[in-house]
């Protein structure tokens, strides 16, 4: 296939020419060493994430391979997808570092970058754990903000906080915060979304003392302080009232920040055009979103876009189209990060209800090849294939393997298929399954290719359809091995669970990427002062 070098990449990185770099590794290999602007679309997932991700089908697409060797597997598929410009960064993220590229541990590493030189720059707010409690201590009028998605806060919270996820605060925060006096503090699980969600507020104007929790729910646990799951404390319904002040305050960061609306018309002739990529982000709730988009767009909620914006877009370069409903406040809050991270992020003019195109509940399903050549079986089926020579493969997460999976089956992940060939020859049918379909599909299709005899079908509703229909299920919390892993990322992963090591090791981390992004000097990050 064809190679670039990483000298002719890091050329293009600095050019203004669109380019995808996809790393295709698994994410315990991707999270330990990664280019900067690489989005990981593992090879397990390649066929689905990339429709979504790099939507035009003639973007020029920089593959990076690890010790799987997959890369002329992944170049065939993306050409069945019909990608027309597809290389392979040569000798990987070891060429990379040797032409004197900078290289990268973790995991959304550029907006926790920006986040961490938006409080350098801007000497955003903080308070530390035994502050926030003194204040309450003492009777003060403080309301916690948890910044984080609403199932992170179910999980584990300070008392009394509100789930109000960061693309959501400047909206909710009128209805939330009546007196300009009361103490707002923003949380997270760690740094820069407590940062990011507090400065966003100061940005827009909010009257209110703001400050960020400094280390989130982390350094709470490490001062000593209780924690809690299962909240139910979540933001309500916007009044027109609070509309009409977050508009305000939407409008005046609008103004500060320079942010363009985009006329639908606009992006449908750039679309058209097919020379740029265009991408529909819809920014609303998950609820609203479901309850009726714009044909073609992605939920991606404004927060979490902001924190990890490559994980929806992939090409550097394209345009970022965001949607909302009026008051239009969560798209304005969005874009005017994402702007000032480098990106083009325009909001849509009029959103989903001034839309042209059709407004749907349900989008059709990723045209994906070859499925037609694997079956789908459903639980009955399942049982009753599995009283002959039958081989059962778990192709999901790892870690979720040895917390459940149906009882014999064994684990397996798509770059590595060719280690269960052995396995395979000695059955007669194999029966794959995921909690993401597309994971059990596009391996039950490689392993179709290979066998082009066996039986190879898919069970409906994976392991959960097999727990509801009585299956037999067993864990195994040793195996598969920490080594075979590796689509797990072990760096610092228990730092949430008690591991104060891992915890500080995190932050150390965080609070050295400014550094680390000054001497990569290829971000393009634009503090709005």
């Amino acid at each position: 296939m064809n190679q670039i070098s990483a000298t002719d990449l890091m050329t293009i990185i600095s050019s203004d020419e669109e380019i995808a770099i996809v790393d295709i590794r698994e994410k315990g290999h991707f999270g330990l060493e990664h280019l900067l602007h690489a989005a990981n679309i593992p090879f397990s997932e390649l066929e689905s994430g990339i429709l979504l991700q790099v939507p035009r089908r003639t973007t020029r697409i920089v593959l990076i391979d690890g010790i799987d060797r997959v890369a002329p597997r992944a170049e065939e598929r993306l050409r069945e997808l019909g990608y027309v410009s597809v290389e392979c960064l040569a000798g990987g993220v070891d060429a990379w570092r040797d032409a004197g590229g900078e290289v990268f541990i973790g995991e959304d590493v550029t907006p926790k970058a920006f986040g961490e030189i938006v409080e350098e720059e801007l000497h955003t707010p903080a308070l530390n754990p035994r502050e926030v409690a003194a204040l309450i201590g003492k009777g003060e009028d403080v309301i916690i903000l948890d910044g984080r998605t609403w199932p992170e806060h179910q999980g584990i919270s300070i008392p009394g906080s509100i789930s109000v996820p960061n693309g959501e605060l400047l909206l909710r925060l009128p209805d939330l915060v009546k007196d300009p006096r009361t103490n707002v503090v923003v949380t997270c699980a760690g740094r820069t979304r407590s940062i990011i969600g507090a400065q966003t507020l100061i940005n827009a104007g909010v009257e209110n003392p703001v400050y960020a929790l400094r280390g989130g729910t982390q350094a709470w646990r490490m001062a000593g302080l209780s924690l809690q799951s299962g909240s139910t404390n979540r933001f309500a319904d916007v009044t027109p009232e609070g509309a009409a002040r977050a508009e305000a305050f939407a409008n005046d960061l609008r103004r500060k920040a320079g942010i363009p609306d985009i006329p639908h018309a606009d992006v449908e002739r750039i679309a058209g055009k097919g020379q740029r990529s265009v991408y529909l982000l819809d920014v609303r709730t998950r609820e609203e979103f479901d309850e009726g988009h714009i044909a073609g767009s992605v939920h991606a909620p404004g927060g979490q876009l902001v924190q990890g914006v490559i994980r929806w877009c992939a090409v550097r370069r394209g345009l970022l189209v965001l949607i909302d409903s009026a008051p239009f406040v969560r798209a304005v809050s969005a874009a005017h990060w994402l702007r000032q991270m480098g990106y083009d992020a325009r909001v849509l003019d009029g959103g989903v209800e001034g839309a042209t195109s059709q407004v749907v509940k349900d989008d059709p399903p990723l045209a994906i090849p070859p499925f037609s050549s694997v079956a789908l079986v459903d639980t009955d089926h399942a049982r009753r294939l599995r009283t002959g020579n039958v081989l059962t493969i778990d192709v999901g997460s790892s870690m979720d393997y040895r917390n459940s999976h149906i009882a014999g089956a064994i684990w397996g992940i798509r770059p590595r298929l060719d280690d269960l060939c052995e396995l395979v020859h000695q059955a007669d049918t194999v029966i794959v399954y995921s909690a993401v379909a597309a994971r059990a599909f596009l391996f039950a299709a490689d392993l179709k290719r290979l066998f082009p005899a066996y039986d190879v079908c898919v069970l409906n509703g994976g392991l959960n359809a097999w727990r509801v229909a009585g299956g037999e299920v067993e864990s195994t919390p040793d195996a598969p091995p920490d080594e075979a892993c590796i689509d797990y990322l072990f760096w610092a992963h228990d730092r949430q669970k008690g591991n104060d090591a891992a915890t500080l090791q995190y932050f150390n981390w965080e609070h050295g990427l400014p550094e680390q992004i000054t001497r990569d000097g290829t971000s393009e990050f634009r503090i709005l002062k």
